[in-house]
């Protein structure tokens, strides 16, 4: 602290004034003495006092002097003593830890935060060298330091440790300055605890890899950009949803890892930067491939932790196989419906537990006889339906216990009164989370009667013929009677046999509307199965994979099943109606061989096509074409371990082409060739057991090729060598009138 001295007494003005006076006092006191006196005695007596008045003068100066001077030490040294209490109060309270220490490393003066820093009291650690708390570990970089210091007069700051009083080690802050006292070098430094930030710097780093495993191993597809859209983190499911692999895109600017991102992408990541939030339930994605995929997605900002945008995190979800799934169950549904709605056979829906009717088709009506107003909330037993109380128990009873009824004989009674035999089946269906009893009813009436009439004529003959043959010894007529019964007996038989086959072909359209009402619930397992294995609905273990992955394989192979039943059904009850347009023949192969191969290709297997070099155009039905070649291909890659499958095809003179599916498969015994399209036939070979089917695939395909698209089929095969599977079908389907 610096204080004012009273006075304005200096040595440099006191010098300078008593020159001025003595100078003064030596021109002009003897002149001023001879004006005053002239008598020599007084002015002898004058010259004396003037003597003493200069000495007296010059001591008061000299005392003058000498006072200012010691107040001006006294005042210099209690400054000092001050100065030096402020300084050396502000080294003790001082938060930081402050050292003086010798070139050598021993301490001469610490403060008590350094002691605080390695745990011990200030008189222990003046006891120390800066070597006994220093790590041996950071010598080289101390010497440094010392050099640093040397040379420029200062060092740091760096980091290092010092070791605490407990063992462990202490990480501080350290910088300096090189100073001298007394002729001799000290290094004056200032150490910072910096434990805190460290530990905080931990922390900080703990979490970002915490967030970054959260971010990488997350089920959802989210990624974590800058602000110029560059990656900083994705997660493996957004790398599997964009086909990006092991790509490595942090640090890649989001437009060049997706060139084709559009404009309206750009402003919404422009928005969202700004600090909007967007987001869209379902959004159409255009990829580079050309191919368009279905996203759920959400885009919102981050902030750094001064409350600046950092950038921007995007978490989006690929949904086109839900997409899909949900329109193939939308396509399942209305199918159902129009199948409800237009079978022949009678179907309702009954709610559970009351049995009342929820809905029934214009066949039921028409076959009960009642309007759709007097059935709707109305039970079987209100209405009478049931011609025999035990019938109905023993239906709900087969319900109850098997959870469906096939072909159950039973009578119902019509609003008339009438009495009709019916083939009564049952299931439970679930519809919006709902139980319901779906309930078939196939009307067998005219089939009982004529099965009584044909019993009664049976009986008639039997007794015909016993008295015919008894008469027969009697007379030569009586057996040309007989003969002539008979042959009345036989055309009565044809004609019952002609309704047999009506029968028939009525019990393969039942089975085609039975088969179809299958796949709706089959449809639904594959779709929900398909959706859980991808873990759209949460995450799965790998047990419940396997199982789903069963049921959703099983499912697949159960449709395919059913499809084909309902083909042949629909083919021998004369159900498939043809229907021809015209397309390229050389892009329907393209698309059966498309389909089949990806299987082909996991079994190392190329695929050939030997095509006219003409656009051949073709009018037929193009869907079952298809399918025959989808058949004849699947077959090639089953029964094919090694070597090439190709398909070739011919136009012939007859206004025919031919296509030829040839393979180097296994080969077929030539004993099993008439075998090989009859249905459900799957011969023996050492891949029956690996390979699936339903042994429909070629009965099927010889029925269409026959019966729908006027064609047909022809093969030749060897064991070892392969086989070639051969369909001619005419360029131009003609339909007969009344087909379409």
């Amino acid at each position: 602290m610096k204080r004012n001295i009273p006075g304005t007494w200096t040595p440099l003005r006191i010098a300078c004034l008593y020159a001025f006076f003595g100078v003064f006092w030596i021109l002009f006191s003897d002149s001023i003495l001879l004006s005053l006196a002239p008598d020599p005695e007084l002015l002898s007596r004058l010259q004396t006092y003037k003597g003493w008045f200069f000495i007296l003068v010059t001591a008061l100066l000299l005392f003058g002097l000498m006072n200012t001077m010691v107040a001006r030490r006294n005042m210099a040294l209690h400054d000092l003593q001050e100065s030096e209490q402020y300084n050396r109060l502000l080294f003790e309270l001082s938060p930081m830890g402050l050292a003086l220490c010798r070139m050598d490393g021993a301490l001469v003066d610490i403060n008590p935060a350094y002691a605080r820093i390695i745990g011990r009291s200030v008189e222990e650690t003046l006891q120390l060298s800066y070597w006994d708390i220093t790590p041996s570990k950071y010598a080289d970089l101390e010497k440094e330091q010392l050099k640093s210091i040397e040379k420029t007069g200062r060092y740091g700051p760096y980091k290092k440790e010092y070791i605490h009083r407990e063992g462990y080690f202490v990480p501080v802050r350290l910088q300096g300055l090189l100073i001298e006292k007394d002729g001799q070098k000290f290094i004056w430094s200032s150490v910072e605890d910096i434990s805190a930030s460290k530990e905080a710097e931990k922390s900080l780093q703990r979490n970002e890899q915490m967030l970054r495993l959260f971010v990488e191993h997350s089920p959802a597809a989210i990624a974590m950009f800058d602000r110029d859209m560059k990656y900083i983190v994705a997660s493996i499911r957004f790398r599997t949803d964009y086909n990006l692999g092991d790509k490595d895109i942090v640090g890649r600017s989001h437009y060049e890892v997706f060139p084709e991102i559009s404009e309206r992408w750009k402003e919404i990541h422009n928005r969202c930067l700004a600090g909007a939030v967007e987001k869209s339930d379902e959004d159409p994605f255009s990829r580079a491939d050309g191919s368009m995929d279905w996203v759920r997605w959400e885009v919102r900002p981050w902030y750094e932790p001064e409350g600046g945008i950092g950038g921007v995190i995007l978490f989006s979800e690929v949904i086109t196989e839900r997409k899909q799934a949900e329109a193939a169950l939308r396509l399942s549904e209305e199918k159902f419906a129009k199948s409800f709605r237009n079978s022949p056979d009678a179907i309702a829906l009954t709610s559970l537990p009351d049995g009342e009717f929820v809905e029934v088709n214009e066949s039921f009506l028409q076959i009960s006889g009642y309007s759709l107003d007097e059935i709707i909330g109305r039970t079987t037993v209100d209405l009478h339906l049931w011609a025999n109380s035990a019938d109905r128990e023993r239906y709900l009873e087969l319900m109850q216990k098997t959870g469906r009824v096939s072909g159950m004989e039973a009578g119902f009674q019509k609003k008339s009164g009438e009495v009709m035999s019916g083939l009564v089946s049952g299931e439970f269906i679930e519809v919006q989370n709902s139980t319901y009893i779906l309930t078939v009813i196939l009307d067998i009436t005219e089939r009982k009667t004529m099965e009584v009439e044909l019993k009664q004529h049976r009986k008639g003959l039997e007794k015909l013929v016993q008295e015919r043959t008894t008469a027969l010894a009697d007379s030569q007529q009586a057996l040309m009677n007989i003969v002539e019964d008979l042959n009345q007996k036989t055309e009565e038989l044809e004609r019952v046999n002609a309704k047999l086959k009506e029968l028939d072909r009525l019990k393969s359209m039942f089975i085609a509307s039975m088969s179809h009402e299958l796949r709706t619930p089959l449809n639904s397992i594959i779709g929900f199965s398909g959706i859980m294995l991808q873990g759209m609905s949460g995450e799965i273990n790998e047990e419940q994979r396997d199982q789903l992955g069963r049921v959703f394989r099983s499912g697949k192979h159960l449709l395919s099943l059913i499809t084909d039943v309902i083909d042949i059904a629909k083919i021998e009850s004369g159900k498939i109606t043809p229907y021809p347009e015209d397309f390229d023949l050389h892009v329907l192969i393209d698309e059966a061989v498309g389909q089949v191969r990806q299987q082909a290709a996991a079994k190392g297997l190329a695929i050939e096509e030997h095509l006219p070099e003409h656009t051949v155009v073709m009018r037929s039905d193009r869907k079952r074409l298809l399918q025959c070649l989808l058949n004849y291909l699947s077959n090639a890659v089953k029964f094919t371990e090694k070597g090439v499958i190709s398909i070739s095809a011919n136009e012939v003179d007859d206004g025919q082409v031919e296509i030829a599916v040839k393979d180097t498969g296994i080969g077929i015994k030539q004993e099993d060739i008439p075998l090989l399209f009859g249905s459900f036939v799957r011969l023996d070979s050492h891949l029956k057991t690996s390979t699936t089917g339903t042994g429909l695939g070629l009965y099927l395909t010889k029925k269409l090729a026959t019966e729908v698209l006027g064609g047909m089929v022809d093969m030749d095969s060897r064991v070892g060598e392969g086989s070639i599977f051969r369909l001619r079908v005419p360029l131009h389907l003609t339909v007969k009138s009344g087909e379409q």
